[in-house]
């Protein structure tokens, strides 16, 4: 496929079709909203394996997760954003909201966990590979250094760092101690797993906008990889030519596969576990993206026939 990267060919490939095919009602319910969603049915999700918890307890720990979920989300955005980005009634307005979001979780992690000083550490441990993940990925962005696989891994996951807290303190409230480390091991992998799989999916389909927006990413710096090692030559006149050259060289589809490979990795330790609603959510998700694959293909060979008219 390399070999037909040829400026004549990337120019037979129409940038607007692109655009058009790839912002499909199909694709527009993006991966990121699925990671919401997945946020806050977790408990649900790894419910079953609970032998001996309290239900009351539960609850009070599904608060307090969606507290510090909201208090994160207003995070998120001042890291992307810049705090000059918001008006001044809506920040003070979100800066109370948050505020009061993380005393709320506070307080109800404290009535369940008060005296835990091995889940305060954990508490604080994850909280910080948030942190330390989302200044990662800000700087990389910035200084635009080559990614591999190992760094958006541990950043994917630090991002997510919540939910993977979300298990662990699940985990501390069941009083069963039936073969629980091994469990609560296999359910940490198969989070990070999908955490990864969606991250890379929303990456490729911000890949036009990000670009757009001067912002680095794992796919962006895939394509910078490649552009360098097969000695593609784009004029500034043709960067516009990035986005088909994503797709048509077997990037998007290397990488989409590559989140195939995590989605299924945690499909096969929800279906070892019996944990069939979050088994259901994970094939949603391989669907999509494997959905998402056959439209890039349809898009190549349609480009392919163009050219040859």
């Amino acid at each position: 496929m390399i070999k037909e990267l040829t400026t004549s060919y990337l120019n037979s490939l129409d940038a607007e079709d692109f655009k058009k095919l790839l912002l499909q009602d199909i694709f527009t319910d993006r991966l990121n909203e699925d990671s919401s969603d997945f946020f806050i049915k977790l408990i649900e999700y790894i419910y079953p394996l609970m032998e001996d918890i309290d239900k009351n307890q539960l609850s009070k720990l599904a608060i307090a997760a969606s507290s510090f979920y909201n208090y994160i989300l207003f995070i998120d955005k001042v890291v992307d954003r810049g705090i000059d980005h918001f008006e001044n009634d809506s920040y003070k307005n979100r800066v109370i909201e948050a505020t009061s979001a993380i005393e709320l979780s506070t307080i109800e992690l404290y009535s369940l966990f008060k005296n835990n000083l091995q889940f305060w550490e954990k508490y604080r441990i994850y909280k910080t590979q948030y942190f330390e993940a989302i200044f990662e990925e800000r700087a990389i962005s910035s200084e635009k250094t080559i990614i591999d696989s190992i760094s958006f891994e541990r950043i994917a996951k630090g991002k997510h760092a919540l939910a993977e807290f979300l298990v662990v303190s699940m985990f501390m409230l069941n009083k069963s101690e039936l073969n629980t480390e091994h469990k609560e091991r296999q359910v940490l992998k198969c989070v990070q797993n999908i955490f990864i799989a969606m991250q890379i999916y929303d990456d490729i389909e911000d890949f036009a906008e990000d670009s757009e927006n001067d912002i680095w990413t794992y796919p962006q710096s895939t394509l910078k990889e490649l552009i360098d090692s097969e000695n593609i030559v784009l004029t500034e006149k043709q960067e516009h030519l990035k986005l088909q050259l994503f797709y048509v060289s077997g990037t998007a589809e290397d990488l989409l596969r590559y989140g195939l490979k995590k989605l299924n990795e945690s499909k096969n330790i929800t279906t070892d576990l019996k944990l069939f609603q979050l088994e259901s959510f994970i094939d949603g998700l391989i669907d999509k993206i494997g959905k998402k694959i056959e439209l890039i293909n349809t898009l190549i060979n349609r480009a392919k026939l163009k050219q040859q008219k």
